[in-house]
C-alpha cells in the first residue's frame, strides 16, 4: 500500500481519482479511503488516510505525501508519485491544516516531527 516506488498515474485520470485508487481498500480486514486531499503547485499531494481494523472497528487517519513528478512519455506526458506516509518523515511540508486537524493523535516520534515542522511552516 505505501511504498517508496513510484506509482504512476494514468495520462487521462484526475489527480483525486489516481489518489481514491492508490489509496482504497475494502476487504474482510480492513477499508482504507482518502478523507481528504490538496496538490500544492502541481509538485505535492497531501492526503488524509482513514484506516479502519473491522475485527475491532479501530480507527486511524495516518497523513500521506505523494511527491509527483511530470515526464513525457510516448503517447503523451505521465506523472509518477512517489508516496510516503508522515512516520517517514517526508521532507515536504506544506500540508495545509484542514489535513492535520484530521490526522488521529500519535505518539510516533517522526509522525509528529512532521506534523510540527508543517504547522511551524
Amino acid at each position: 500500500m505505501f511504498t517508496m516506488d513510484g506509482a504512476q498515474k494514468p495520462a487521462r485520470m484526475g489527480m483525486r481519482r489516481f489518489l481514491n485508487s492508490r489509496f482504497q481498500c475494502d476487504d474482510e480486514y480492513c477499508r482504507i479511503r482518502v478523507l481528504d486531499s490538496v496538490v500544492i503547485a502541481g509538485r505535492t499531494a497531501y492526503a488524509a488516510i482513514e484506516w479502519v481494523m473491522k475485527d475491532n472497528n479501530r480507527r486511524q487517519v495516518v497523513g500521506a505525501v505523494l511527491r509527483l513528478e511530470h515526464a513525457s512519455m510516448p503517447g503523451g506526458r505521465t506523472t509518477i508519485a512517489q508516496e510516503m506516509i508522515e512516520s517517514m518523515l517526508p521532507s515536504d511540508t506544506d500540508c495545509p491544516e484542514r489535513i492535520l486537524r484530521q490526522l488521529s493523535a500519535t505518539d510516533d516520534p517522526r509522525a509528529l516531527e512532521w506534523r510540527q515542522r508543517c504547522r511551524d511552516r
